[in-house]
């Protein structure tokens, strides 16, 4: 396969200055260099290794408060194409948004040094044996009898931005992972469970043999589950599950559902939506962070920001588009890819420890569900109404007690917020992390 060149900073000033020869008011461009390679063993044997290397570019013009958008996998930008682009532009309807962040508010000179790309790429033999460790350790534990397979995998991208208002950044990033799934038991008693983790680094991911024998007992403990009649009770996230709180969370302060109108925290800046011992931390400068970059994708200076601070919202998450509509600040979180427009997105998003153990929140817990699993989705982001799918354990007397599957945890995150409370064991582990938490009443169905 071709090795696809990742364009120079010349060639890349040489399309702006095109563009704006051919009229545009401004132009940016994005171009990602992505490396990946992975390798998938099941039971034992290599099923498949892969290797790919793709570009992808994206160039956006400005003309007249109106924009548009191309993308090309090749390095190879024409006049004709940028012409055609300005025309495309054209036909667009005029927004007085559709215009790029000040000179003054870029990122200029060096970026932060973050330590978030490993340069030394896996080969493709040590991605097999990671992969095969991992799901050995996992079948050499008694009552595992199959497995969905393990993949150890590696990414690396490349990633220049450059614009008309003077932004030029290149930063690189990696992540090495893995993922497992195994099953324990036989015919329609068999029961699943997984693990996954990426990291900046090899050297950080958590040992593979711990991991592949951890994931098959948490499998075996989930043999031959029951069903609660429904009821109100308390119910506590196991922290793989209890980062989608924060996941819903950020999607209620995205400038776009915000600038819609959308969102059921739209009036809640400056408001207590959370007990005043919750803070909750985004960090794009995070050493190693998954989800670090020096600048956003419009290349506005990445900024740790408290988002809520005592209980308190202290910040929504805007790009460059929805702080202009929404007459504020951007908070200099655009994400994009270079086939898409800029949209609001977290980063390392962190809800902070709390000051009790998993185990005595638990202990206090007269009877509840403790919930490894979440299935499906139902949330409705305008009122905050809430409905997963969710498998787990019973709590009885302040101990777990016997398996549940086929279960519905249902509430309103508005409530679920006021009613939250975190353990004191957080790890960043996925980029948005958060401990085991505690809501302390929901609506939990089965029967």
């Amino acid at each position: 396969m071709e090795t696809p060149l990742h364009p120079s900073l010349d060639q890349m000033t040489a399309w702006l200055a095109l563009a704006r020869e051919l009229g545009a008011d401004e132009a940016d461009i994005m171009a990602v260099t992505t490396r990946q390679q992975s390798a998938t063993c099941r039971l034992g044997a290599l099923e498949s290794a892969e290797h790919a290397e793709t570009l992808a570019l994206g160039l956006r013009v400005f003309k007249d408060s109106k924009q548009a958008l191309i993308s090309f996998s090749t390095n190879e930008i024409t006049r004709q194409s940028l012409a055609d682009a300005l025309g495309r532009a054209a036909a667009m309807p005029r927004d007085a948004t559709n215009r790029l962040p000040s000179a003054e508010a870029v990122l200029s000179g060096e970026a932060p040094s973050l330590d978030i790309c490993d340069n030394t790429p896996p080969s493709t033999q040590q991605l097999v044996t990671r992969a095969q460790t991992l799901e050995q350790a996992a079948l050499d534990v008694k009552g595992i009898t199959n497995s969905e397979g393990a993949i150890a995998h590696w990414t690396h991208d490349s990633i220049t931005l450059m614009a008309s208002n003077g932004l030029r950044q290149h930063y690189e990033t990696s992540q090495h992972g893995f993922m497992l799934s195994v099953l324990a038991g036989e015919g329609t008693a068999m029961q699943r469970d997984y693990d996954y983790q990426s990291a900046v680094y090899a050297s950080d991911l958590d040992d593979l043999t711990v991991i592949g024998r951890q994931t098959a007992e948490r499998a075996l403990k989930r043999l031959h589950p029951r069903k609660l009649a429904s009821a109100k009770m308390p119910v506590v996230y196991h922290p793989r599950v209890a980062q989608s709180l924060l996941k819903h969370l950020a999607s209620a302060l995205y400038g776009d559902a915000l600038a819609r109108g959308t969102s059921f925290l739209r009036e809640s800046l400056g408001k207590k939506i959370m007990p005043a011992t919750l803070t909750i931390i985004d960090d794009p400068l995070q050493k190693r962070g998954l989800n670090s970059r020096p600048c956003d994708a419009e290349g506005l200076a990445s900024q740790t920001r408290t988002i809520v601070a005592e209980g308190v919202l202290r910040s929504f998450l805007l790009d460059h588009r929805s702080s202009l509509l929404l007459n504020r600040t951007s908070t200099a979180h655009a994400y994009r890819k270079a086939d898409s427009l800029p949209t609001a997105k977290e980063s390392n998003l962190t809800l902070q420890a709390g000051s009790s153990s998993p185990s005595d929140l638990i202990g206090a817990i007269k009877r509840g569900f403790y919930v490894t699993e979440l299935l499906g989705l139902s949330l409705n982001i305008n009122n905050g109404d809430y409905s997963r799918g969710a498998s787990g354990f019973l709590i009885d007397n302040g101990t777990l007690q016997e398996p549940l599957a086929e279960m519905t945890i249902a509430g309103n995150l508005k409530d679920m917020f006021q009613a939250l409370t975190p353990a004191n064991n957080l790890q960043l582990r996925y980029g948005i992390d958060a401990p085991t938490c505690v809501v302390d009443s929901m609506t939990v169905g089965g029967k």
